[in-house]
């Protein structure tokens, strides 16, 4: 006869005295009967088999560890237990009831090895708690096929690991919540910190949940959160798409590494976190409820690992079939992974706030309602990915490291302002249109990625200064202004667009290092260009115009490298405003230049289409003085000066009928003419003040415009200039020669030593003066009120 063990005699003494029904027997095993079956009485201490019905079993020892069920149908309370230093076992055969008409002990596992009970398990119903005890911690396996019944598994008192791998069912405990009209059972109700769930099956969690939360028809199955539970999966993918997680007084925490899917999240507690910490995504099907009952309550999700999760369906205020009447629900995202939000959350109240990582959308109404004034809120690092959608949310971001993205090729945008507490970058593959960003202080606004962003609201992109790096910029504000503050221009284009014709703010800096601002047809100006490349073109078909120096920023002095050209239409600059704007690029735009107020400089390798007219105003500068060899242009109109060494090559036309210029060196060319006004009887006349050398190359001509009467005798100031820095003469018009011209006869003089009625400053003067015509008497004024032109030469 096999020895027995007193110690374990001991044992099975204290839980048959303790815990069982006085007609209920506990039975040790140690497996000295040369078999795993049940049936044998050798294998239990002492001898004897146990009864079909009623008991509690001990498994012991290391001995004959694979069990076989041949005899038991059913177990009492204290069901199964795994004794200290028992090896790990694996309890197999035929199916078991387990569980009394109390709460009752389904598993005990004192034993530090892993457990497997893979034989059908049956809880008894009555609507219990069968509990699972891992005080030698561990992992219990359930392979077989566990019926839920009317009872749940009631995980308490020490933590370990649960592995729920069968092909599981029934309808789990009532009365988890009550809420109007929505109701939800559950299958598992973990009531100790640290227990891990392993979801190992589909039907893990048994039968499926059906109904619709925001229709007050749900009737969900799941499990429950009473203290902190990790969850898992064991063979690839899980869809428990018919289960709910239902978060109570703690957090859980999702630590797979392959998908999980699940039919809803519900949070029952207080303010509750739901983790994804490691590489797997948690896919969530019919929706999360942010409170169960109706006083608003806050869930957190932290995707803190690689991780992520999908919310198919919609976000619910509450569970509660009433909708909420105290306060306002919070839903939280932090961690770096993302959150993709599918469903159409109109009905959504409450509010949002991404903390890290991605928020992704996949519907117009993913945050809630067009229109709603419940807002989403960005801090930290996060991203919001409107993914193709268009959101009528208002959002706000809080913080440097936010970021607004589009990742679909799809067209996406936000109908509702959008306020920047922080600079904001928008990164787009697709595009994206917005209504108004608007900045509680001054913000920078960078444009990142191949996309396009619009702007087309009906007023300003307050305090909003743009970086504009990649893709495009579209700046099409019905009104107020698209640019706020200062451009700078990195890469990308910048265009314009829409009907308003005042889309930047001509008082801030306006910079291109490298990308194309694209006029599209429109004037507009700004309050000066620096940068050292890039290019400012033209793609409409109709001309354009861009002011520099305008507004009050117009003092202020720029260089800019870049090219200006034209498009597909042409280009025109104006400069205004007191400062100093400088062009070191080669400028390609055939439209004219003019300089009505300040100063536009070319430096040394800037330049200007030599088609290009320049036109000043009185106080206008052309400053040259960098081009060593001089410069040339086609047409030198206005009055105003010219710094520098200048060759006129077809037409110099001083004056706003007449005017003055003043001249550093100044040379008309073969082809050229000088346009001169004049009026008779008085000092108006235009005039050209030479400081340095003037120059009439050989075919040059004059041309008289007489704007008004005048008497013979009245001498006009061509050129005034300092003696001997003239060389040359008008086209047939050599020194005291006398011609007809603007209706009168004239004598010219290239070395008068006074200056006409007209002026002039230097020491030597070019001058014409009026002389009878030859023959004749003229008496009193010549008279003549029209215009008349005739060139020489």
């Amino acid at each position: 006869m096999k020895s027995k063990n007193p110690f374990i005699i001991a044992v099975a003494s204290v839980l048959a005295l303790s815990s069982a029904p006085m007609f209920a027997a506990t039975f040790t095993w140690d497996g000295g009967g040369g078999d795993g079956n049940i049936s044998t009485a050798a294998n239990w201490n002492p001898d004897g088999a146990p009864s079909a019905t009623g008991n509690s079993l001990v498994f012991a020892g290391t001995t004959n560890l694979s069990v076989n069920n041949d005899s038991i149908t059913s177990l009492g309370s204290n069901a199964i237990n795994f004794a200290a230093g028992a090896g790990s076992f694996n309890i197999g055969g035929n199916a078991i009831t387990v569980g009394a008409a109390a709460n009752d002990n389904f598993v005990t596992k004192v034993s530090t090895n892993d457990q497997t009970i893979s034989a059908n398990i049956n809880l008894a119903g009555g609507g219990r708690d069968r509990t699972i005890i891992m005080t030698g911690g561990g992992t219990l396996t359930l392979s077989g096929n566990v019926n839920f019944a009317n009872d749940w598994m009631f995980p308490t008192s020490a933590a370990g690991t649960i592995v729920l791998s069968g092909s599981n069912s029934g309808d789990g405990k009532g009365g988890v919540l009550n809420a109007g009209t929505n109701t939800s059972r559950a299958m598992m109700r973990n009531n100790v910190s640290g227990t891990s769930l392993i979801l190992g099956s589909d039907t893990a969690l048994g039968n499926s949940g059906s109904g619709d939360i925001g229709a007050g028809t749900a009737n969900l199955r799941g499990l429950v959160a009473n203290q902190n539970l990790t969850i898992g999966t064991q063979g690839g993918n899980r869809n428990l798409s018919g289960s709910t997680f239902i978060i109570n007084t703690a957090n859980v925490t999702f630590n797979g590494t392959d998908q999980l899917t699940i039919g809803n999240l519900i949070n029952q507690g207080g303010n509750r976190d739901f983790v994804v910490s490691s590489s797997g995504q948690v896919t969530v099907g019919s929706g999360i409820s942010l409170s169960h009952d109706q006083t608003g309550r806050n869930l957190y999700v932290n995707l803190s690992g690689t991780g992520g999760m999908v919310v198919d369906g919609k976000l619910y205020d509450t569970f509660h079939s009433g909708g909420v009447t105290t306060g306002q629900s919070t839903f939280r995202k932090a961690g770096t992974g993302t959150m993709t939000l599918n469903g159409d959350s109109a009905g959504y109240n409450g509010l949002i706030t991404v903390e890290g990582g991605t928020l992704k959308i996949g519907h117009a109404n993913a945050l809630g309602a067009t229109g709603s004034t419940s807002g989403t809120t960005l801090t930290g690092n996060a991203t919001l990915d409107l993914n193709g959608n268009t959101s009528g949310e208002s959002l706000t971001f809080n913080n440097t490291g936010n970021q607004l993205v589009n990742s679909s090729v799809s067209s996406a945008g936000l109908s509702a302002d959008a306020t920047l507490n922080a600079n904001l970058t928008v990164n787009a593959t697709g595009d994206i249109t917005v209504t108004r960003l608007i900045g509680t202080s001054v913000r920078i606004i960078t444009k990142t990625g191949t996309g396009t962003l619009t702007t087309n609201g009906t007023s300003h992109n307050n305090l909003s200064n743009w970086d504009i790096q990649q893709g495009t910029v579209v700046l099409a504000n019905t009104s107020g202004l698209g640019a706020d503050r200062g451009v700078a221009l990195n890469g990308g284009t910048l265009r314009l667009s829409g009907a308003n014709s005042n889309l930047i703010n001509d008082s801030e800096s306006f910079v291109i290092n490298s990308g194309s601002f694209d006029l599209n047809g429109k004037a507009e100006a700004v309050a000066s260009i620096g940068g050292n490349g890039g290019n400012i073109t033209n793609s409409a078909v109709g001309p354009a115009h861009l002011y520099v120096g305008g507004g009050t920023g117009g003092s202020s002095s720029a260089t800019y490298g870049g090219v200006i050209g034209d498009g597909a239409g042409t280009m025109q600059v104006t400069k205004e405003g007191t400062g100093t704007q400088t062009l070191s690029g080669l400028n390609t735009y055939s439209g004219a230049t003019t300089i009505s107020n300040g100063t536009l400089a070319l430096a040394a390798t800037g330049s200007i289409d030599n088609t290009s007219g320049v036109s000043l105003g009185i106080n206008g500068t052309f400053d040259i003085s960098a081009k060593s060899g001089g410069y040339a242009v086609a047409n030198l109109t206005g009055s105003g000066t010219v710094i520098g060494a200048l060759t006129v090559s077809t037409e110099l036309a001083i004056g706003n009928s007449p005017g003055a210029v003043d001249f550093d060196d100044l040379t008309l060319g073969a082809s050229s003419v000088y346009t001169y006004e004049l009026f008779g009887g008085g000092v108006s006349a235009d005039l050209a003040n030479i400081s340095g050398n003037l120059s009439l190359d050989t075919g040059a001509s004059l041309d008289l415009v007489q704007l008004g009467s005048y008497t013979v005798g009245n001498k006009f100031t061509l050129f005034a200039y300092q003696t001997g820095n003239l060389t040359g003469t008008f086209n047939g018009l050599n020194d005291g020669a006398t011609f007809a011209d603007a209706g009168g006869n004239w004598q010219i003089n290239y070395f008068d030593n006074s200056a006409g009625l007209n002026g002039g400053t230097g020491t030597s003067f070019v001058t014409i003066t009026a002389v009878p015509e030859p023959g004749a008497a003229l008496l009193g004024g010549l008279g003549l009120l029209a215009l008349f032109r005739r060139r020489r030469g």
